[in-house]
């Protein structure tokens, strides 16, 4: 008798496991999506422990493209985060409309923004408000030294949603380049806030010091924002695996109805029976749930280790932790079962009249 049951609830067709594939594919964006977000939480996190109160930058004159400050005195200044450059350049994309903007050199020796990646002579990073679309060709015109001449190379841009500015970002190899005037000067210097040491030797020596906790506010709004979104996917997801699992069983157990009608002439109670279908539907929840989950880990780890090929930088770490899966898992075997609740109970329901005389 155990046997038949254990048969019932392990019993796979093709509308089954069609079932199967469609929570699989509710869990792997679920779970997907899930560990990708921790993964920008971590990334975040980290920025974030460099700047717990923000940030203080320090230049030299009243507007930053003019500042120029030596860089073998800011080699001398204790825990600088990064340092930077500006440059007045203007910008034609695609051999159409021109603007004029800066290009923003920047250190990025720990890779927190991806400059560590970029191809120094042929990438930099646009602010997303130019909307320069991802593998346009650019040219860059700007000023070499004091006699202002038309220099002009071409870049394969790519868009990023960290900088929403009007600006373009380039590593320190390629400013160099473009502009040898800059090679041992910088426009500004980044100090975490709690590096009181520096900011004090940057105050005395006459330099302006401004704080600044945008970057990270920028950052955390962000992954909130995501995080709530996330909530929404997984009403969607709780939602179609509902409707998948009670469409399915419906389907099923008409289908077994004489199969039905046998085990409770056998000895099995409607609540028997009840409990049965209950367990195939968690059964088919818990297997589909597995299947997504595996690939969600899968696909997330891939997208950030192929996506620096497509000239995709991100901050994102991809985190499996117990959140990640274990509400997504515990989701689709719960939905499952609120769904398969009515099939379940139609189906202990079913009377067994007139089975002797069948048999």
């Amino acid at each position: 008798m155990n046997d038949l049951l254990l048969k019932i609830v392990t019993r796979m067709n093709k509308r089954l496991a069609i079932t199967v594939l469609g929570i699989a594919v509710c869990i792997m964006y679920l779970v997907g999506t899930s560990i990708l977000i921790q993964g920008l939480d971590v990334g975040t996190a980290e920025v974030g422990s460099l700047t717990q109160k923000g940030f203080y930058i320090v230049f030299d004159e009243n507007t930053l493209s003019e500042s120029r400050l030596d860089s073998s005195e800011i080699d001398r200044w204790p825990g600088v985060y990064s340092t930077g450059t500006m440059l007045p350049v203007t910008v034609e994309v695609d051999g159409g409309a021109t603007l004029d903007t800066f290009l923003m050199v920047v250190d990025d020796d720990d890779n927190l923004i991806g400059l560590g990646e970029v191809q120094l002579s042929t990438e930099v990073l646009p602010g997303i408000d130019l909307d320069i679309p991802r593998g346009s060709s650019i040219n860059l015109t700007w000023a070499q030294g004091s006699m202002p001449t038309r220099a002009t190379q071409d870049f394969n841009p790519y868009s990023s949603q960290i900088f929403s500015d009007d600006m373009i970002l380039a590593s320190r190899s390629l400013g160099e380049i473009i502009q040898p005037d800059i090679i041992g000067k910088v426009s500004f210097v980044i100090l975490p806030a709690e590096n009181y040491e520096a900011i004090a030797i940057a105050r005395d020596a006459g330099y302006h010091v401004k704080q600044s906790v945008g970057m990270l506010d920028f950052f955390e709004q962000g992954v909130n924002q995501v995080e709530a979104d996330l909530w929404g996917l997984v009403g969607i997801s709780a939602v179609i695996i509902i409707l998948m699992v009670y469409s399915i069983l419906s389907i099923e157990i008409q289908f077994r109805t004489p199969e039905i009608r046998i085990i409770k002439y056998l000895g099995l109670g409607p609540r028997d029976v009840l409990c049965l279908f209950l367990i195939q539907a968690a059964y088919l929840g818990l297997l589909g749930g597995l299947i997504g989950a595996s690939l969600g880990i899968v696909i997330a780890n891939s997208l950030t280790s192929v996506a620096p090929m497509f000239g995709l930088k991100s901050m994102i770490y991809p985190a499996v932790s117990f959140t990640s899966l274990g509400i997504p898992l515990a989701l689709s075997v719960g939905a499952s079962i609120i769904g398969g609740f009515y099939p379940a109970y139609k189906a202990s329901c079913t009377s067994v009249r007139g089975m002797r005389e069948v048999l």
